[in-house]
């Protein structure tokens, strides 16, 4: 076996925020660990017989709770590395289940600790470690910070895989990794310490360790601020000091802008390990490639609209590209809904609400429909109130042969309610009914409320029971919509927003599993002025949502 020499450098700061939820611990010798004098300096280190350790934590929950998670996460790491026994080294599974039950150890201490203070109830870290031992790399994470290693010889591979819902999409081939990077879900981790109910679920790997190779851990601050081919980039011009590399990352951080705590830790090999080979050996999962030409089949989502080579100003073109889309989406569909209108030689008979006060004009081509309305002339369509009957057969038009019975409707008011009458072909075609547009259509104007309550419980850590009532009656209607019978007969562009619905209830159905629920104290909220109630703002009520409506 040949020694293996190595120098370590590490930094953790709150970067772009007001408080630092991160935290980290760097053990250049597990058998001398209250020793920190070679890191930061670059002076070669020779690997001790039981190994070197690094670990990287982020802590969630709002508040001094993230910052206590990650701080409980360390604590349990420290706890079980400072007993390590001698038997278990040399076996990799002993090893990896060591590293298993330490990353537990921090799980049960977050929870237990959540357990006594209700204010932290919804704590949570994520971890990443690597454990330098042998000839070896041990890794084992739980949540979206990330390992890398880079070696001169070849290129920048990530040793962890992200527990996140953007990497599942990748996983699943529904996105690129390109879009990935920018995606708007992109805090939503599906893995982490002390966050559920559930035992920590921590993954691990082993990977050999190369002359030169170069370890980076670091915290989403980092990994979802800079690329993985700028980190590669600036890694290979400092390949050889941990310190140097460190300062080149932070200032690339710096000059783009932190958004959220950084922590960077980086061990370079100097000596020793085996001869590196051309293809890098990393994380080899067998994941579906995402289908090619920039944009996802199955996640119709609005940045997966806009061009890589436009991410610098990705935010302006997905406003303008959603907008262009919209405004095409609904002129190709009215202009299909009025040819379907013009192709008979008969008069068409619309089924519109009389109490409805975008149908009552005062002109005199209205008073002329009523009166056709008393004689009998107007043909019985089908009611809006009857959800299983949403394609019924029409009766005939009336017979005065009058084409142009309704000049002074705005017959674009409502492009989806049912239409009646006699083509030449005899060939009625078929359309929703009004009660399905409807739903539709308000279930479609609530999603902005839906991803407001999203994003407020990513911030909280908890749902309140309003939003978690809100999220469940849009994955319920959603389920309705694809149930019933005029899915059939859907045109284009609902078909769209259909899945637009679809996308966002099984988002909201992920966050209801993710998330607890529970609502804080009322008297903390709005309280200007004692004597003078305030009223809800709209986006914190969902009763105001559009869904609720019709109910």
């Amino acid at each position: 076996m040949s020694h293996i020499t190595f120098n370590v450098a590490a930094k953790c700061d709150k970067a772009g925020r007001s408080q630092n939820q991160d935290n980290y611990w760097v053990c250049p010798d597990l058998e001398n660990i209250g020793d920190n004098s070679n890191v930061g300096n670059d002076h070669d280190i020779e690997l001790s017989p039981k190994g070197a350790l690094l670990v990287v934590a982020d802590g969630m929950g709002g508040m001094k709770s993230g910052e206590k998670a990650s701080e409980f996460v360390i604590e349990g790491i420290k706890k079980i590395f400072a007993n390590i026994p001698d038997d278990i080294l040399g076996n990799d599974n002993a090893i990896i289940s060591f590293i298993k039950e330490a990353i537990i150890e921090s799980d049960g201490i977050i929870k237990a600790y959540a357990k006594d203070h209700r204010e932290s109830e919804g704590m949570g870290s994520t971890i990443v470690l690597v454990w330098l031992l042998g000839e070896k790399a041990y890794c084992g994470w739980c949540g979206d910070s990330r390992i890398y290693c880079y070696n001169p010889q070849n290129t920048l591979v990530r040793l962890s895989h992200d527990h996140s819902y953007v990497q599942s999409l990748v996983d699943d081939g529904k996105i690129s990794e390109e879009e990935a990077f920018d995606h708007p879900d992109g805090n939503i981790i599906t893995r982490s310490l002390g966050d559920s109910g559930e035992k920590a679920n921590p993954e691990t790997k082993i990977y050999p360790i190369h002359r030169r190779d170069i370890f980076l851990l670091c915290s989403d601050g980092l990994c979802g601020l800079l690329t993985d081919e700028k980190i590669e980039s600036l890694l290979s011009d400092n390949c050889t000091s941990s310190e140097d590399a460190l300062k080149a990352l932070w200032q690339a951080g710096e000059k783009e802008g932190w958004s959220d705590n950084a922590t960077i830790e980086i061990a370079c090999v100097t000596d020793g390990g085996a001869t590196p080979t051309r293809k890098a050996v990393g994380y080899s999962e067998k994941k579906p490639q995402p289908l090619s030409g920039g944009k996802s089949d199955g996640i119709k989502k609005d940045i997966n609209l806009i061009p890589n080579f436009w991410a610098n100003n990705k935010q302006y073109f997905i406003i303008v590209g959603v907008v262009a889309l919209i405004a095409i989406g609904l002129i190709w569909y009215f202009s299909i809904d009025k040819k379907t209108r013009s192709s008979s030689n008969q008069e068409f008979n619309v089924e519109q609400p009389t109490d409805n006060p975008q149908y009552n004009s005062g002109s005199a081509n209205n008073s002329n429909d009523e009166n056709n309305h008393e004689e009998g002339n107007t043909p019985v369509v089908s009611s809006p109130s009857k959800p299983n009957k949403p394609n019924p057969q029409p009766n005939p038009g009336s017979s005065n042969g009058n084409s142009n019975q309704h000049p002074g409707r705005n017959n674009n008011a409502n492009p989806n309610i049912t239409i009646s009458g006699n083509s030449n072909e005899n060939n009625v075609p078929q359309k929703v009914s009004e009660e399905y547009s409807n739903m539709l259509r308000d279930t479609y104007r609530s999603i902005n409320n839906i991803n407001t309550y999203i994003t407020n419980a990513q911030n909280c850590r908890h749902f309140k029971s309003a939003e978690a009532n809100a999220l469940n009656d849009f994955i319920v209607n959603a389920r309705e919509l694809n149930s019933k019978p005029d899915v059939k007969v859907l045109s284009e562009a609902q078909k769209n927003v259909l899945g637009t619905i679809n996308d966002i209830a099984k988002k909201a159905s992920d966050a209801l599993r993710l998330y607890k629920v529970y609502d804080e104290p009322r008297q903390q909220q709005y309280e200007i002025n004692p004597h003078q109630s305030q009223p809800l703002r709209h986006h914190e009520d969902p009763y105001e949502d559009p869904i609720y409506r019709n109910i």
